[in-house]
């Protein structure tokens, strides 16, 4: 590995891959991401129109899909900071409750070649089902020349995924006990590609601020990454005669779902 690039390496590593945090002070249970100018980021709040509500300059607000009685409801903690809660229960039978979000400005969620980063804040309310994957974040689709990035929660555990087409990185490997979340707690889940090859997972204990794990790997090969079709938070689609193992329905608690360029 070259030195500029080790170098970049250990910075991040030492940085915990992560994003900027706020944490409140009388409240550090709702430790916050601090984005700059990103293109997406849902805090958990819902409109009157039951979309999404973008606290970005985009004002992007997600188009919530439903299906044999699944819902995303808006929840809070402590009774004002909101979160968004997407249906309880795995489901190996059709029907299966469903529902996701689409953001409206896809196509701004188009990475390239530049570093950007994305990722949610996740709690998971009951164990994760062995039969069935769990999306959180994603856009393009799993495959021999498809471009995508992708975030899940994949068995419990918190994993990333970039691929050109081509060449394609998954971090951590499934099954990293580091990665694996305990049930009913939050965490930020960041996904990040950065200069010199260099791709990072980070996993953060929101209530404390605390890094808990980095997983950083190098692979100079990757190229353009230009997905098609909608991004989707909270599993691939909604077909009411589809099980969680065709959807990869997420079931638990998300918040400050962000994507964001450099």
């Amino acid at each position: 590995m070259a030195a500029g690039v080790l170098a970049l390496s250990m910075l991040i590593a030492s940085a915990g891959a992560g994003h900027a945090r706020e944490i409140d002070a009388a409240d550090p249970g709702t430790s916050r991401a601090l984005i700059l100018s990103p293109e997406l980021q849902y805090l958990g709040a819902m409109s009157a129109n039951s979309s999404i509500r973008d606290s970005s300059r985009h004002r992007a607000d997600g188009v919530v899909a439903t299906a044999n009685g699944g819902a995303v409801t808006e929840h809070k903690h402590h009774g004002w900071n909101s979160f968004l809660r997407f249906p309880g229960g795995a489901c190996a039978t059709a029907p299966c409750p469903q529902a996701i979000i689409t953001p409206p400005n896809s196509a701004e969620l188009t990475p390239g070649d530049q570093p950007f980063r994305f990722g949610a804040t996740i709690r998971l309310t009951e164990p994760a089902a062995a039969q069935a994957g769990m999306n959180v974040f994603q856009r393009g689709a799993f495959g021999v020349g498809q471009s995508q990035w992708k975030a899940q929660v994949d068995y419990g555990t918190a994993t990333c995924r970039w691929s050109d087409g081509k060449n394609a990185v998954l971090l951590p490997e499934l099954h990293d006990e580091r990665f694996k979340l305990e049930l009913n707690s939050w965490y930020i889940l960041t996904c990040a590609r950065w200069p010199f090859g260099i791709f990072t997972t980070s996993l953060i204990d929101r209530t404390s601020g605390k890094t808990l794990a980095v997983a950083l790997t190098h692979n100079a090969e990757m190229g353009t990454i230009v997905p098609v079709g909608d991004a989707k938070i909270g599993g691939k689609r909604v077909n009411p005669a589809q099980t969680d193992a065709d959807t990869d329905q997420f079931h638990g608690d998300l918040d400050d779902i962000f994507f964001d360029t450099d």
